[in-house]
């Protein structure tokens, strides 16, 4: 489907970029004037008013603009004038310097909620031309192949193509010193440090890459062993894009990408990439299930490091695993889409299988939490030993934040054992960590008065409040005019979600048992609907692009919905939601005879 969606928008997204409409020019000297006098070196002047890019990818502009062999200069305006190509002529000649010129200029437009705006450029004194440029932006358009604004850069000075990682060895990472200048958190230096156990992966994190659409792809997977990867990410527009490419001995492509990016269209928000990079590691470093088993062959709690939530430390987790091994139990904590990766998603019993496989050479029943990391919380629970442990680590699921303390606290109080004492310091492992419930007769940790008594339930409907409060509210504040169906679900979600608030910890409980069948229904369903977003056609240029871009994100905000739905009515809400998704990819994805050619 991405690949389609890349053709389809070919014609009109090149036509945006370049600003290739022409219309009167409009004076704009003001502001041209200013932005000439500020340019007399490569760079971007920006009127303070100008809000088409964000301060990241203005941020990654000037960087790479300063880096540059060819001398680029960029003036984002707020004056309207339609004929933008003339004024990145009239800019080439205010500042009298080779180089190529752009301008973005944007305006308030009373007919719409967004701004109307023209992009245009000049070419001044350097081996370039605008049919260059024009080129460049056709095979940047579609979706994941990169900023024009950004990857023009190397295609005209092939900086960065030239480095790309194509084999093993010290050469395996390359970061575009413009993105470590603007997020000096990513470097080699924490790619080789993150993935020092998977040998065969070559990794580019740049501001953009020029020439044809899958070049640079291409170029890195070249040669590629069957144990190994590449993973090629580009700055789009307020995120890294993520293309991946896999030999035949590991996960499919698809499936890495999610891990990194997301499901849908794999992106990935620079704060993120740490996390969402260790994600990856642990899929394809050791196995998953061994290092589980060795370390719980040396203690009663072993928690993978890419599965932690970030605030129970190892001081932490020590008193956890003496409190596990005096109750006679174990548990282990594992990253549940690098699992996936690394066992496969075909068998339907394959969660039963890990959890065997884990218990492997221990006595005492085990239970494996599989951590949803880009949701930040336990999604499944598999467990050995009797009944009553099963239900007790079952119930330990539904946990707040932090999720790992809240799922240990919650299965020792399940099973009457004594909860460890949250520590008054806890140094950089966890000394400001929330104080952690007790069991009813154990340990009182600190916190208010009373909070050692509260039912299961009452923790159920605190994970009900985290889990789906905040993004439906979103939802509803964020939704755009013309669109009653996302209106009225954010709404109906915003009261079924007060109801919920209302209910009793005995009534919650109820509603969470029979939703289950819903909720399992609407998983199925959400499954079916991605098969079908990655079966869709070749748009060819057609109007249909835009709808499969909305069915998309109704996509991802019904995920977001699904995991947030717990009581009957939530489920049933997400599942005709799901119903009429489910139509409208089946329509897009019918062949159809006539297409009207695109206005």
């Amino acid at each position: 489907m991405r690949q389609g969606l890349r053709r389809g928008a070919g014609t009109l997204a090149a036509a945006l970029v370049l600003g290739l409409l022409t219309a009167p020019t409009a004076r704009a000297d003001g502001q041209l004037a200013d932005a000439a006098a500020a340019l007399a070196t490569p760079g971007v002047w920006v009127d303070d008013d100008y809000q088409g890019l964000d301060e990241n990818m203005v941020a990654l502009l000037r960087a790479r603009y300063e880096r540059a062999d060819t001398p680029f200069r960029m003036a984002l305006l707020t004056e309207r004038n339609e004929d933008a190509a003339g004024l990145a002529s009239q800019l080439a000649s205010l500042v009298g310097r080779p180089g190529v010129y752009a301008v973005l200029t944007e305006w308030d437009d009373p007919l719409s909620d967004s701004r109307d705006s023209s992009r245009g450029w000049a070419v001044s004194g350097v081996p370039a031309t605008v049919d260059d440029i024009r080129d460049e932006s056709v095979a940047r358009a579609g979706i994941n192949n990169g900023n024009p604004l950004l990857t023009l850069v190397d295609s005209l000075d092939g900086d960065l193509s030239a480095q790309l990682p194509t084999g093993s060895g010290d050469g395996r990472f390359l970061v575009d010193p413009a993105v470590t200048e603007v997020f000096p958190e990513l470097t080699e230096d924490l790619l080789a440090e993150t993935f020092a156990g998977v040998p065969e992966l070559r990794v580019a994190l740049v501001s953009g890459v020029g020439g044809p659409s899958d070049a640079a792809a291409t170029a890195m997977a070249s040669e590629l062993p069957a144990d190994g990867a590449m993973l090629l990410m580009q700055w789009e527009t307020s995120d890294f894009s993520v293309v991946m490419g896999s030999g035949r001995e590991l996960a499919s492509n698809s499936t890495l990408e999610s891990l990194v990016g997301g499901i849908g269209i794999p992106t990935v928000a620079p704060d993120a990439v740490p996390h969402r990079l260790a994600q990856l590691a642990a899929a394809l470093g050791p196995d998953l299930v061994g290092l589980a088993r060795e370390g719980l062959a040396d203690s009663p709690l072993y928690v993978h490091p890419a599965a932690g939530d970030g605030t129970t430390g190892p001081a932490r987790q020590a008193a956890f695993a003496a409190a596990l091994g005096e109750a006679g139990a174990r548990a282990a904590v594992l990253p549940q889409g690098a699992v996936a990766a690394q066992l496969g998603e075909d068998s339907p019993d394959a969660a039963d299988e890990l959890v065997r496989s884990v218990a492997e050479g221990g006595d005492d029943p085990l239970a494996v939490f599989l951590v949803d990391t880009e949701y930040q919380r336990v999604d499944e629970v598999r467990a050995t030993g009797d009944e009553q442990f099963a239900a007790a680590a079952d119930r330990a699921r539904y946990s707040g934040d932090p999720f790992v303390e809240t799922a240990l606290t919650h299965l020792l109080d399940h099973l009457g054992a004594d909860v460890p004492r949250t520590p008054e310091a806890d140094g950089a492992d966890g000394a400001d960590a929330p104080a952690a419930p007790a069991a009813p007769g154990g340990s009182a940790a600190a916190g208010p008065a009373g909070a050692a008594s509260l039912p299961v339930g009452v923790w159920v409907g605190l994970a009900v409040a985290t889990l789906g409060l905040l993004a439906p509210v979103v939802a509803a504040a964020g939704t755009p005019r013309g669109r009653p169906h996302l209106a009225a679900r954010a709404l109906a979600i915003a009261a079924n979600r007060r109801r919920a608030d209302r209910m009793s910890a005995q009534e919650l409980g109820r509603e969470v048992h029979a939703s289950a069948a819903q909720r399992g229904r609407n998983g199925q369903d959400l499954a079916r609907l991605e098969k079908l977003l990655r079966q869709l056609p070749d748009t060819g240029g057609h109007p249909a692009a835009r709808p499969v871009g909305q069915l998309l994100g109704e996509y991802e905000r019904l995920r977001e919905a699904h995991a947030g739905a717990l009581t009957r009515s939530e489920a049933s809400l997400v599942g005709r939601s799901l119903t009429r998704a489910l139509r409208r990819g089946t329509a897009l994805a019918a062949p159809r005879e006539k297409r009207s050619r695109p206005s």
